[in-house]
């Protein structure tokens, strides 16, 4: 500070010098705020505003500094909630944190602000820091709506839904569930194993799938096998387990599964119906084939060539429905599990 203005203020009275040195200390500090900032006099008219405040709500220092904070921006800050706190709540609390003020500012739009006011007696000033949380608070309401859609997606679907740690604890049932597997959502909770209700048959196998999944952050496993309703039946379920462990969102097992036992059910009727149907008719056909090679036998003895040639044809004819019935019974054996393999060595060359 120059020597002639400590001469003026020498002139004036103590409170007025520590007020200025108190305000020459404010704006150095609050320069370098990064929230809008202002310093208010007792008459509430603005002492200071830093660079935070002129650009956040795009006005001039001109247009600011001595003017009356309720006829800034030409009245945009003639706020109800603004007088409140400036003309009541302050100067019974003298501090006050994170005082909610909602407005509609012409220039800028719709904001939420937080006031932070603290009044000082001794140099009869207001500090009034504004924290803009707009977006802040779309982002919680857009986060709320989101989980909102997905608990209304996961709750409403048909397919149940389980999250499982690592050692089979069940931390989310889904409420379809209950359709399912007959168990309401907390039920399925306390069940102290879920793969408990896989029958010892299926059991090493889905066990191997989830140690698999473990070992694969991220990955997927699908498998349809059998479980023990609540009421005691067997029924199929096709699931998808995807392992989200080490996603800190999820930190579990998801399981999307559903009830497959109607399905399951026709395909093996499917498969029943097509090896009979196959069965029933490789009998008839060996015959034809065997009364065609004895025709064809006599006719050649009797040399009798157009009929040879023309059972030949015929014979051909069913050694490809032969081939044909083989492949539909190969395909219901693979279809059913049951399908045997021979294992054997042979030339690779003479294939």
């Amino acid at each position: 500070m120059s020597p002639k203005v400590n001469k003026k203020l020498s002139k004036r009275p103590l409170d007025t010098i520590k007020k200025v040195d108190a305000v020459i200390h404010a704006q150095d500090i609050i320069a370098i705020v990064r929230e809008p900032f202002l310093v208010l006099d007792s008459s509430l008219h603005v002492v200071i505003a830093n660079p935070a405040f002129y650009k956040t709500f795009k006005v001039l220092k001109k247009n600011t500094e001595g003017i009356l904070v309720y006829k800034l921006g030409n009245g945009q800050w003639n706020i109800p909630e603004l007088r409140k706190l400036l003309e009541d709540v302050l100067p019974e609390k003298k501090d006050t944190k994170g005082y909610k003020v909602a407005h509609n500012f012409p220039s800028i739009g719709q904001k939420v602000m937080l006031l932070h006011a603290r009044q000082i007696d001794s140099v009869q000033l207001i500090l009034l820091a504004i924290e803009d949380v707009t977006n802040i608070l779309k982002l919680e309401e857009s986060k709320v709506k989101n989980e909102e859609r997905f608990r209304a997606l996961i709750e409403k679907s048909i397919d149940a839904i389980a999250l499982i740690t690592a050692k089979g604890k069940v931390v989310y049932a889904s409420p379809a569930t209950k359709g399912v597997m007959g168990y309401t959502s907390e039920e399925f909770k306390k069940l102290t194993n879920p793969f408990e209700l896989v029958p010892p048959d299926d059991r090493k196998l889905v066990t191997k799938l989830f140690e698999r999944l473990l070992s694969n952050p991220g990955s997927t496993e699908n498998t349809v096998y059998k479980v023990f309703h609540k009421d005691g039946r067997q029924i199929w379920i096709e699931s998808a387990m995807t392992n989200l462990i080490d996603d800190p969102n999820v930190n579990a097992v998801v399981i999307n599964y559903r009830d497959v036992t109607e399905r399951k059910t026709l395909e093996t009727q499917k498969i029943d119906f097509i090896s009979i149907a196959t069965h029933e008719l490789k009998t008839p056909v060996t015959s034809i084939k065997g009364y065609t090679q004895v025709m064809q036998s006599r006719f050649k003895k009797e040399g009798n060539i157009q009929a040879v040639e023309m059972l030949s044809k015929m014979d051909a004819q069913l050694k490809k429905l032969t081939v044909l019935i083989g492949d539909l019974l190969d395909v219901t054996q693979v279809d059913g599990g049951k399908l045997q393999f021979h294992v054997g060595f042979f030339d690779f060359n003479e294939l």
